[in-house]
């Protein structure tokens, strides 16, 4: 019996290190691959001591910055010559975001951080040149009525917000004109 409650201890406590672990590299150090291992390894053995719904979310973080990092870097001429595999790394990163994202969004529908997700991936849709699909999740996020937590609310409205001028500018910008005009009245 109190071996048992040892190991128990044991285990929390490593569970513990290992999310300090993984958000020092994502937060402190900003070495997102790092960071994403551990997040992925926390949640293939989860514990009920562990927040998925945060864990998740954080995964979901750090695989847009990684993301966002190797974008920059496919910009760059010189960094695509030094490693030419960088396009195919910055789209799977994207890919295994969508991935991530749609995950979350099944498995915590009312999550705090569901209208953030939503946005990321529709981001991450538009960067793997979705239009479809980037357009259906900024259509959601708009057209979904806030709800009655009015933190969440505040919330879902920047997000809103966000998805309406992102939309409505790629719109305008494909001279979609009649589309765009349709879309502004939500910013007012």
């Amino acid at each position: 019996r109190l071996r048992s409650r040892n190991l128990l201890k044991y285990r929390r406590t490593t569970l513990m290190a290992q999310a300090q672990i993984a958000d020092t590299y994502y937060a402190d150090l900003r070495q997102y691959d790092e960071a994403i291992k551990f997040y992925e390894q926390l949640l293939n053995e989860p514990d009920e001591e562990l927040a998925l719904e945060n864990t998740k979310y954080k995964l979901i973080r750090c695989l847009v910055r990684r993301a966002m990092e190797l974008e920059a870097h496919a910009a760059d001429p010189a960094k695509r010559r030094e490693n030419p595999l960088l396009v195919g790394e910055r789209h799977q990163r994207f890919t295994a975001l969508t991935q991530e994202a749609t995950r979350f969004l099944i498995n915590h529908p009312r999550s705090g951080f569901r209208s953030q997700v939503r946005y990321l991936r529709a981001t991450a849709y538009e960067q793997l040149g979705d239009e479809k699909n980037a357009d259906k999740d900024f259509r959601t996020l708009i057209e979904t009525p806030s709800g009655e937590n009015p933190e969440e609310n505040n919330r879902w409205n920047f997000w809103k917000t966000k998805a309406a001028l992102d939309l409505a500018d790629r719109m305008f910008d494909r001279k979609r004109y009649a589309d765009a005009v349709q879309v502004y009245p939500v910013l007012l």
